[in-house]
């Protein structure tokens, strides 16, 4: 067989010259049998002849001259070929097994240098989540012995709850990777460390700073620490409740007993972190019941061991101020009232002439039809005096007023309008009291 590339002549059938190293295609040879592949002729001539196969020949001259040139034009260049700019017909099977070594350790390391960017561009795009898991979590701070909680999520979302830990204000923050300072809407918390310990530090205009620690534990040891022992705190029953506002539109207030410094700690920062919870909140009506609960921060009570007594109490509405649209709705011991302090109003009353007698003889009750809450309340009294001038007794009739009635009036000083003789009868002296004829909206008061 005969190389095409280096014109080498081959009789062992080798399907690779051993000079260039190029693959010799395999060809057809006239044999006997036409179609009959060397290998295969090979084969039946070794069956056939019992032979083994003959030697290869050796190379030609011309052969032999062109491998030396080559040696020789490798020897001038003082190192091998790269493999790269090796002609096909100058590659060897040795050279070609060290291209695809080579081929290899240059994919591994390409491989390994997209491995360093990829980790280089998480760590640098991530940068921002890392940041944010240093302040995101739970932060506790304590204000006027009440123990506040302030949550930050990994978006720097801000949940401040105060007290009982169930209600709560949501803000937004943004956190300065650079300063390491969150923005509050305008409120500023520098990250930094107290007593050895992470915390959120919020300095105001006047110099004073309120520090968040990233436990409850730490931040009540930073406030005073907290003492041992059990304690217990009644709630609801110990609990003040006040009512204001009109009967119908009525609210309530509800608040614990202020625990002074003699109490514990423990039972001070419970205390303060109670919330009471109504049913019926508006709306209340003298009369009305609804159900107290109350809320508290369960995790603080358990941490400073302090059991507390929560059961639901019923309450009873009273004391909503009532207004009167008519003389009947008075309450009777409201009108006792009324008339023992017009009587003595009209006892208290002088004039320069000497009184010989006092006494109360009607009382009237005035609602003004456009406004039912504008009430008014007028007492007659009869007069008699002597009158130094003309020289004689003397009677005369004399309105006393208060305005303004309703259940819960604190006073009840009637003031007096003194008028000039004529006046007698208690009739005129009620139409002298009103301007514009609004005695006719006037109810006479049973004072028998």
């Amino acid at each position: 067989m005969k190389c095409k590339y280096c014109g080498y002549e081959d009789h062992s059938f080798a399907k690779v010259c051993p000079i260039c190293g190029e693959a010799v295609e395999e060809q057809t040879v006239g044999v006997r049998n036409a179609g009959i592949k060397i290998s295969e002729a090979k084969k039946v001539d070794m069956k056939t002849a019992g032979t083994k196969a003959a030697e290869p020949p050796q190379l030609s001259r011309e052969t032999t001259e062109i491998k030396e040139s080559r040696e020789a034009k490798d020897k001038e260049a003082g190192e091998e070929k790269p493999i790269e700019n090796i002609s096909p017909k100058d590659k060897t099977p040795l050279q070609e097994d060290e291209k695809e070594k080579t081929s290899l350790a240059s994919k591994v390391l390409v491989g390994i240098v997209m491995a360093l960017i990829c980790i280089g561009g998480i760590w640098f795009f991530a940068g921002d989540l890392f940041k944010s898991a240093s302040i995101a979590g739970d932060w506790y701070s304590i204000h006027n012995d009440t123990v506040y909680h302030m949550k930050i999520s990994s978006s720097y979302a801000v949940s401040v709850y105060e007290r009982d830990d169930i209600n709560f204000e949501t803000m937004q923050g943004m956190w300065n990777q650079e300063s390491n300072v969150l923005d509050i809407e305008g409120q500023i918390y520098s990250l930094s460390e107290v007593n050895g310990e992470k915390a959120l530090v919020n300095t105001d205009w006047d110099g004073s700073s309120e520090y968040w620690f990233n436990s409850l534990e730490t931040c009540l040891k930073n406030n005073g620490g907290f003492e041992s022992g059990s304690y217990l705190l009644t709630l609801l029953n110990k609990c003040e409740i006040s009512f204001f506002g009109d009967n119908g539109e009525g609210k309530c207030d509800i608040w614990h007993p202020t625990l002074t410094e003699d109490n514990s700690k423990n039972l001070i920062y419970v205390a303060n972190s109670l919330v009471y919870h109504d049913d019926r909140t508006e709306n209340l009506s003298n009369g009305d019941k609804f159900t107290l609960s109350v809320t508290y921060n369960k995790k603080l009570a358990e941490m400073l061991n302090v059991e507390v007594e929560d059961e639901p109490r019923e309450i009873t509405v009273e004391g909503l101020t009532e207004y009167y649209i008519s003389a009947s709705d008075i309450p009777k011991k409201l009108v006792k009232k009324l008339k023992k302090n017009a009587i003595k109003s009209i006892n208290a009353f002088n004039d320069w002439n000497e009184i010989s007698s006092r006494q109360l003889v009607k009382m009237y009750f005035y609602v003004n039809p456009e406004n039912t809450k504008e009430t008014r309340v007028v007492a007659i009294a009869k007069i008699s005096y002597f009158d130094d001038f003309f020289g004689e007794a003397r009677t005369q009739y004399l309105a006393f007023y208060l305005e303004n009635l309703t259940s819960n009036t604190e006073d009840f000083t009637f003031r007096s309008r003194m008028f000039s003789s004529g006046l007698n009868s208690a009739e005129e002296a009620l139409d002298a009291i009103f301007y514009n004829g609004e005695e006719e909206y006037c109810q006479e008061i049973n004072i028998n």
